[in-house]
């Protein structure tokens, strides 16, 4: 293991009392498995997936950057929970709408829930990846090289989600919201790596600006906010008018340890 990457796990541990487990599995999509430490289930849980193990130490670095991000304050560690009435309710309007008429209402339901549910998670989890980058690019100078490989790869992905044939059969609403959110992290890395061209697929649809939009949110909040992640998660919520999908449980861990 690289000696950055150790640095990152042991910054983990001192900082919340639980050891780190690293591991690897092929069974989940993304980079990597992660489950933070909780008293009933003391250890943190990183499975990097196989087919990014030639990344694997810039990801087990960036899930332990992701854990000090939502470890700020150990007093109020947010948990995000999904309001399933509100999510339900998404993707049933979903499911029904006119991009969808011309498949069976079986496989309508199924690709409304994966797509909904994405979005969620998508709001959930790119705005902490940026906040981790910024702690890897400080803690993890070693790693860059490394980094960009990993940025500029799950940045083609992003672009694929910008495909005419993907936005054909998506509901604008979504569709627009996937865009927006994905435009702003690749606004984000095109200023920090410098290279702009990343950004020409955003402006094809006419996104740029939203994304703008988001990325000012995530700016405007003091990086010395113990509670940064949850409101640039909210922020972004109530531009894309998704604050009603979740709501945050907060534990304080100075209580249960």
């Amino acid at each position: 293991m690289h000696q950055d990457t150790q640095k990152m796990i042991d910054k983990v541990e001192q900082r919340t009392g639980y050891k780190v487990s690293v591991g690897s599995g092929s069974d989940f999509s993304g980079y990597a498995q992660m489950i933070t430490a909780t008293p009933q289930n003391p250890i943190h849980v990183i499975n990097v997936n196989q087919n990014y193990s030639h990344i694997g130490d810039y990801v087990v670095a960036l899930q332990c950057a992701m854990i000090l991000a939502k470890w700020t304050d150990p007093k109020k560690i947010p948990n995000f929970v999904v309001n399933e009435e509100k999510a339900n309710y998404q993707i049933d309007k979903c499911a029904n709408n006119k991009k969808l008429a011309s498949i069976p209402s079986d496989t309508a339901q199924q690709f409304a829930k994966t797509i909904v549910k994405g979005l969620i998670h998508q709001l959930l989890s790119l705005p902490i990846e940026m906040i981790a980058i910024d702690i890897c690019r400080k803690e993890c100078p070693n790693l860059n090289n490394i980094m960009k490989t990993a940025l500029n790869n799950e940045i083609q992905e992003l672009h694929q989600s910008l495909e005419p044939r993907i936005k054909q059969m998506t509901p604008e609403d979504i569709f627009e919201k996937n865009a927006a959110m994905n435009a702003a992290f690749t606004l984000n890395w095109s200023r920090i790596s410098g290279d702009e061209h990343i950004l020409v697929p955003f402006k094809t649809v006419e996104v740029l600006d939203k994304g703008r939009e988001l990325l000012k949110v995530y700016d405007d909040i003091a990086k010395t906010d113990a509670q940064r992640y949850t409101k640039i998660v909210d922020g972004w919520a109530d531009k894309l008018k998704m604050n009603t999908l979740y709501t945050w449980k907060f534990r304080d861990e100075t209580n249960d340890a």
